[in-house]
C-alpha cells in the first residue's frame, strides 16, 4: 500500500505547499483513492512533485462538510473525469466556527455539488467493493474534542452546536492489513476506533489522520492532561498511528513524548509504504 500526503498544515520540505487542510492519496489493490481535496489547489501543485496523476483516482472520500477538506472539489472534477465522490448526504448542510472575536464564518462546501451525479450521497454506510468500507455512525462518547463546541451547524432556523452525521471514516483492507482512515476525529478517535473494531470485527493494523486536538477557529490545544489521557488508551491498541493536520504541532509533541515510535507525523509531501 502506497500513501502519498498531498495537503497538510505543515509541509515535509521547502519545496512542498502546506496549508490548512488535508488530503491523502493511496494506491491499494490497482486503484488509486483520494481522501478529502484540502482547502484549495495545494493538493494539485503537490501532487505534481509527488508523481500522482490525480485524473487516474478511481475514488474520491469526503471525509465531512468543511472547507478544509472539500475546498478542492472543482479544481479535482476540472482534472478527474471518471471517480466517483463519497459523501454523506448531510455534507452540505451550512456550517459554521465560531472564531476568536466571537463572530461566525462560514466553513460549509459548496452546495452546487449536490446536482452532480458523480456524488454518491451516503446514508451512514457504504461498501465501495471488499476492501473498501465508509462508515458513519459512532455510538461512543468518550473524549469528545473540546473544540467541537466552536464549530456548528445551522438547523431549525438557528445555530446549534454540531453533531457530525456528516463525518465519515474509511476502512481500507490489503491482505492482512486493515488501516482506518479519519478526517478529523470529530466524533473523537478513541470512539472511533471502538465502533470500527465493535461493528466490524476488525483488528486494526494503522489509524491515518487528524485528531482534532487543536482548535483552528480558536487557536487553542487541548491540555495536557487530556493529551496524556488520549495516549495511554490509544497506546491500549496494537496500532501505528500516523496524524496530521488538526492534531496540532504542540498535541502531536506530546502525543509523541508519550507513545514513541507508535505515532507519527504525516505532513504535506511525505510518502510512505504499509
Amino acid at each position: 500500500m502506497i500513501i502519498k500526503c498531498l495537503t497538510d498544515n505543515i509541509a515535509y520540505k521547502e519545496s512542498f505547499l502546506s496549508e490548512h487542510g488535508l488530503s491523502i492519496y493511496f494506491e491499494v489493490n490497482n486503484k488509486k483513492i483520494l481522501f478529502d481535496t484540502g482547502a484549495t489547489d495545494v493538493f494539485i501543485k503537490n501532487s505534481k512533485q509527488l508523481k500522482v496523476e490525480l485524473k487516474d483516482v478511481d475514488f474520491l472520500i469526503i471525509s465531512h462538510g468543511h472547507y478544509d477538506h472539500g475546498g478542492g472539489l472543482e479544481e479535482f472534477l476540472n482534472i478527474n473525469s471518471k471517480a466517483k465522490i463519497y459523501i454523506q448526504k448531510t455534507a452540505f448542510n451550512d456550517f459554521y466556527s465560531l472564531q476568536e472575536d466571537n463572530t461566525t464564518r462560514y466553513i460549509g462546501l459548496d452546495k452546487s455539488f449536490l446536482n452532480n451525479e458523480r456524488f454518491i450521497l451516503i446514508d451512514n454506510e457504504f461498501e465501495i467493493n471488499n476492501f473498501l468500507t465508509i462508515f458513519s455512525k459512532v455510538s461512543e462518547k468518550v473524549l469528545f474534542p473540546s473544540g467541537n463546541k466552536h464549530l456548528l451547524v445551522y438547523k431549525n432556523h438557528q445555530l446549534e452546536q454540531d453533531g457530525f452525521t456528516h463525518e465519515q471514516y474509511l476502512i481500507v483492507k490489503e491482505k492482512d492489513k486493515v488501516v482506518l482512515v479519519t478526517g478529523c476525529s470529530h466524533k473523537g478517535i478513541i470512539n472511533i476506533i471502538n465502533e470500527c473494531k465493535k461493528t466490524y470485527k476488525l483488528e486494526i493494523d494503522y489509524v491515518i489522520g487528524g485528531f482534532h486536538l487543536f482548535s483552528h477557529s480558536k487557536s487553542i490545544s487541548e491540555e495536557e492532561s487530556i493529551i496524556k489521557e488520549y495516549s495511554s488508551i490509544l497506546l491500549e491498541n496494537d496500532i501505528i498511528y500516523y496524524t496530521c493536520h488538526c492534531t496540532g504541532e504542540e498535541a502531536y509533541k506530546l502525543l509523541k513524548k508519550n507513545m514513541g515510535k507508535k505515532i507519527n507525523y504525516l505532513s504535506s509531501g511525505m510518502d510512505i509504504k504499509l
